[in-house]
């Protein structure tokens, strides 16, 4: 895959993630975040959903949203549920605990997504993770808790 358009990527950068009671969206500038961003630990938000934005089926997407969530258990990871994105494009996900930006973006590669959303603390930096150039592989914006 090449450039993404103008218009996927204005989409992930518009959409609100994480967990029940912490979602949060991407801003420009400093906010208020989410209660769990903590100063200085690393966190991953991660889905197996609909790879490379092309709809899926509801078994499709919990067979491979099980198969992520297996391979982040036997990998030794922490994490919890949460979700991506609001009405038809709302996406199971996980938060994942203190992992490092390398295993985040090769989960993503792995599980054929455009982008994974990596950060510390209150910071978050949407990496694109799909195949072919990238301009602006990294964009980084601030957490606002919603």
């Amino acid at each position: 895959m090449g450039r993404l358009s103008d218009s996927l990527r204005a989409a992930y950068a518009t959409s609100a993630y994480g967990p029940v009671g912490g979602r949060f969206v991407l801003q420009a500038a400093p906010s208020t975040p989410p209660h769990w961003a903590k100063a200085g630990r690393t966190w991953a938000i991660v889905t197996a959903w609909n790879p490379k934005s092309v709809w899926q089926s509801e078994a499709l997407n919990k067979a491979a949203a099980a198969a992520l969530a297996h391979q982040i258990r036997a990998e030794g990871w922490q994490s919890e549920p949460a979700w991506n994105g609001e009405g038809q494009w709302r996406e199971e996900s996980l938060l994942v605990w203190d992992v490092p930006l390398k295993v985040a973006v090769r989960w993503g590669q792995v599980f054929g997504q455009n982008a994974v959303l990596w950060g510390i603390g209150s910071r978050a930096a949407l990496v694109w993770v799909a195949d072919g150039p990238q301009p602006d592989p990294i964009e980084r914006f601030w957490l606002a808790g919603i």
